[in-house]
């Protein structure tokens, strides 16, 4: 951080393009172990010496943050971490998918009763098969029918007793779901209802995800063919799908405002018996 204030002054009163500045910046990241060890294990490359003091000063940043949020939940240990966007600008994270509700838009699915309580009452799914593999949305807004997508993921491997766990798409809910946004947001509601619509849920070999993981780009059209075919004669070389019959709300439904008076007790019953898909308010 020493080296990082002297890199400051002293660029603060040198041209931009002098060496000095340059030789500055590239001594402040090499003398950093953490900053050259984080450069090896992304892979991280850079344009010249200024593009990495600039990135090292949002590493550090970085940093800083994730100190400062893992003393804010001591209780969960070091919950917080570098990752692959440490260095990264605001523009450059993941999209949001700040999409706004359908001025009509009633929460008409029934709320479930939780009356299978486990035995012990206490369990962990990220332990289990029961939670799948992390997928990587990219520069796309489609957080949502990642989550959707999964939590019928979860729902078809406990519904089976584990026998099908099925990597399937969340192109398909992003490019069909005529009632969301694709890449601009939408909402796990409509992606039921979409499934619903259709034979189910195509596999991620027969739709792939094909939105960039790097840049902002329009949402894909939907393979109507594609999906037209989930269930048709080439139903045994595209693979297996999940049909969807239904959905519950875990607990009474928030769409607005603060939703500070929710049934946290209710929805911890919920995770007692699945995992459970849920929107989380990330605009401030």
């Amino acid at each position: 951080a020493l080296c990082a204030l002297g890199c400051a002054a002293s660029a603060g009163s040198l041209d931009s393009t002098s060496s000095k500045v340059k030789s500055c910046a590239t001594a402040c990241a090499t003398t950093d172990p953490e900053w050259e060890e984080f450069k090896k294990a992304y892979r991280k490359h850079y344009i010249d010496d200024a593009d990495e003091h600039e990135r090292y000063q949002l590493f550090l940043e970085s940093k800083e943050r994730v100190a400062s949020l893992n003393k804010l939940n001591e209780a969960a240990g070091n919950a917080f971490g570098l990752n692959w966007m440490s260095d990264r600008k605001p523009e450059e994270k993941f999209k949001k998918g700040l999409a706004k509700r359908k001025a009509d838009f009633k929460p008409t699915a029934p709320v479930r009763e939780w009356t299978n309580v486990r035995s012990p009452s206490s369990i962990n799914w990220r332990d289990t098969e029961a939670v799948t593999a992390i997928k990587n949305q990219g520069q796309c807004g489609s957080c949502w029918a990642f989550s959707a997508t999964e939590a019928i993921e979860s729902q078809l491997v406990l519904t089976t007793g584990g026998k099908l766990a099925i990597d399937l798409s969340p192109q398909h809910i992003a490019s069909c779901t005529t009632t969301c946004y694709g890449c601009n947001g939408g909402f796990t509601e409509d992606a039921y209802d979409y499934v619903k619509s259709v034979a189910g849920l195509a596999n991620s070999f027969y739709i792939p995800y094909n939105q960039s993981l790097t840049e902002v780009t329009d949402t894909m059209a939907c393979p109507a063919d594609k999906v037209a075919q989930i269930d048709g004669e080439y139903q045994t070389l595209q693979g297996g799908f999940a049909a969807v019959s239904g959905y519950h709300y875990a607990v009474p439904a928030c769409t607005s405002g603060a939703c500070d008076t929710q049934d946290l007790k209710g929805f911890a019953a919920a995770l007692e018996t699945t995992p459970v898909s849920v929107c989380v308010n990330a605009g401030d």
